[in-house]
């Protein structure tokens, strides 16, 4: 049971702002990133009890390129449903004749590493704005509070990193922890942080 929840906890705080975050990155609000973690139909019908289904970093970053065009919030949504649909439909053709670990083949790794490479530097470059607090609103070109944050949560992410049992709970949670602990003081004495703010409840509507 010790086990299971904590698993569970791990999984729950690391899912909810992955999520939202892989949401920011593929340019869509924060709330499609938690919509994409319920993935029923995996668990129904997939093969692997072990594999983590939802948005990743490449996935999202594609999706931000198919609908960089689009200004309109919504529409961006509907686009990225219907794209969602169109690569599962694929994907499922592809794995009902047997298509899918032959097509992988053909792709060698050193073609698959320099893509990983430049999504993760891509990512990185258009993330900086948000790790420094730039607002090209607000016409600022970095916020102090937010370089403090990040760069906390930076060095949180980095010890942890290095802490072993009995502390690997700990350090799965300990970001996590400290952003709530942070996100927490700034709504009783708000510092001018830039917050998600509020996320609608319930479903998707269809």
């Amino acid at each position: 049971l010790w086990l299971d929840l904590s698993a569970g906890l791990t999984v729950g705080a690391l899912a909810v702002p992955q999520s939202m975050s892989y949401a920011a990155v593929a340019g869509l609000p924060p709330q499609i990133g938690l919509y994409c973690d319920l993935q029923v139909a995996y668990h129904l019908l997939g093969r692997s009890p072990h594999v983590v289904i939802g948005p990743v970093a490449v996935m999202s970053l594609l999706t931000h390129s198919a609908l960089a065009a689009f200004p309109d919030e919504a529409h961006r949504v509907a686009l990225s449903s219907f794209l969602a649909l169109l690569v599962a439909g694929v994907q499922t053709v592809l794995g009902a004749v047997g298509a899918g670990s032959f097509l992988a083949r053909l792709v060698p790794e050193m073609a698959v590493a320099a893509f990983t490479l430049a999504a993760a530097v891509t990512i990185a470059r258009t993330q900086v704005p948000q790790l420094v607090g730039a607002s090209a609103a607000q016409g600022k070109s970095w916020d102090t509070t937010a370089v403090m944050v990040s760069l906390s949560s930076l060095a949180v992410l980095e010890a942890v990193r290095l802490i072993k049992r009995p502390f690997a709970l700990l350090s799965k949670l300990g970001p996590v922890v400290l952003m709530s602990t942070l996100v927490g003081i700034e709504y009783i004495q708000p510092t001018g942080l830039d917050l998600v703010g509020h996320i609608p409840r319930g479903l998707p509507s269809l």
